[in-house]
């Protein structure tokens, strides 16, 4: 259940600036919408509280589909959380905070390549610190440990202000291999 709360948080926090009810809008219909300046800003930012990694999301369609995979997912419905992403993907195939969240889903849904696909797409549009850590979030479940480290220098690397990312990686120093 922790995961899914973290998942929640993850994917969902992305699409605070909405406050109209998506409902079950498909795609297209949230694409069709028009947004009005009150429902959305355009230079929000929003924080990952997972992490406390800033990502901006600007599109006001992207963020009422994450808006409404955030609705499925308080709701505890990921398979219709994974359609909504899915289907957005579909249109905005550009988007890594999609990919993203699709890959966190499949991998609460037990489909751990599937999520390392999507969230190697989501790195090849955009190397950023905490997709990296995503990704290694799934190599830890996996049992790849040496990948999750892997990914976790990598993030830091790329964003050296990731204190718990630090933090990780002190651990793994003195944790006695195989644990």
């Amino acid at each position: 259940m922790k995961k899914l709360f973290i998942l929640f948080l993850f994917c969902g926090v992305f699409a605070l600036g909405c406050s109209k009810e998506t409902n079950e809008l498909t795609f297209d219909e949230m694409s069709e919408n028009e947004v009005s300046e009150n429902e959305v800003s355009e230079d929000e930012v929003s924080e990952d509280e997972t992490d406390g990694n800033i990502v901006s999301v600007e599109d006001p369609v992207i963020k009422k589909v994450l808006e409404t995979g955030k609705k499925q997912l308080n709701a505890g419905d990921l398979n219709a959380a994974l359609d909504t992403y899915t289907k957005a993907i579909e249109q905005v195939k550009d988007n890594p905070i999609l990919y993203t969240c699709r890959g966190n889903l499949k991998k609460e849904l037990g489909d751990f390549d599937g999520a390392i696909e999507d969230i190697n797409k989501a790195l090849e549009l955009s190397e950023e610190g905490w997709i990296y850590t995503e990704r290694a979030d799934v190599y830890d479940r996996k049992g790849e440990n040496e990948l999750a480290l892997q990914d976790f220098k990598k993030a830091l690397s790329l964003d050296p202000s990731m204190n718990w990312v630090k933090d990780i990686l002190k651990d793994s120093e003195t944790q006695p291999e195989g644990n």
